[in-house]
């Protein structure tokens, strides 16, 4: 489980990445929710 302070630190790396453009916010879309769905269980057994 992360911690709080990467937590954090994740959070403020997405609102900077969004502020500079480097990401945007998309409408739902199911091909993104399965990417984003994979890329956390691929993640988690890392972490194990």
């Amino acid at each position: 489980m992360l911690n709080e302070k990467r937590i954090n630190e994740a959070e403020n790396n997405v609102k900077s990445y969004l502020a500079e453009g480097l990401l945007k916010k998309t409408a739902s879309d199911n091909n993104i929710i399965r990417i984003f769905i994979r890329n956390f269980w691929e993640s988690y057994f890392e972490i194990i």
